[in-house]
């Protein structure tokens, strides 16, 4: 019974459910397919970090879900990251 009052006092009721997280992730996902960008991949990495917070973790599929977006999303982040390095390379090499 403690364990109950603990979470129920552990519980902020300003943050999103994983629900909400999921949607919002959806949401910056469709916007990236139709314009991508460096900072909706950011964007969309960083929801699904908030994913994998214990608040969200209690359900298995919810912490191997975030897992999941976050390793895909990490790889578009690193994608554009080294796109850009070698971007700035061609140029430093032009001048």
């Amino acid at each position: 019974m403690n364990q109950k009052l603990n979470s129920k006092a552990e519980f902020d009721p300003e943050l999103p459910t994983a629900q909400d997280v999921l949607m919002a992730i959806s949401c910056v996902a469709t916007q990236y397919a139709v314009n991508p960008s460096l900072n909706l991949a950011k964007t969309a990495l960083n929801l699904a970090n908030n994913l994998s917070a214990p608040e969200y973790t209690n359900a298995a599929s919810i912490k191997v879900v975030a897992q999941q977006l976050m390793q895909q999303w990490d790889s578009v982040v690193e994608e554009y990251l080294l796109i850009e390095a070698s971007v700035m390379t061609q140029q430093t090499t032009l001048q």
